[in-house]
């Protein structure tokens, strides 16, 4: 179905109601209980459980992020003009966000890695246990 089409256009429409409700919500949440989180990321942690629970199906979301994804270098846009405007004041104050940028990096790739790492094993233990269940046990009697 194409974009030019009557059933294109609603279907444009209605996924980008989907994704906007969720921000909407997202935002409504965060600043209503005061969390700390701003409301678009609550509102992609409640898309996303809404797509792993199955609440929501991909493909009553998926045109729409394809084209947002496929633009997302027009999001950076605005941020890169404001380091260029305040180039000298990020010179003056380069190792006080250069620092603590490399140093939550470094966390957050190394928290990542150890993660993946305990969920592999974890998994691991769990097919070496049902291998062995399997198998009777190890015992040959």
């Amino acid at each position: 179905m194409g974009y030019n089409t009557l059933g294109g256009r609603f279907m444009i429409i209605k996924q980008s109601f989907v994704i906007l409700s969720m921000y909407f919500l997202g935002t409504v949440i965060a600043e209503g209980l005061h969390i700390p989180i701003p409301g678009n990321v609550l509102g992609f942690a409640l898309l996303f459980a809404a797509l792993c629970g199955k609440a929501i199906k991909l493909d009553q979301v998926e045109k729409v992020s394809n084209q947002i994804v496929n633009n997302l270098a027009l999001f950076f846009v605005v941020p890169v003009v404001g380091i260029m405007v305040h180039a000298n004041l990020i010179k003056a104050q380069f190792l006080n966000i250069f620092v603590p940028l490399i140093a939550s990096i470094l966390v957050g790739l190394f928290t990542a890695a150890k993660v993946t790492e305990l969920l592999i094993g974890r998994e691991e233990r769990k097919l070496a246990s049902a291998e062995r269940r399997d198998s009777g046990g190890g015992n040959d009697q």
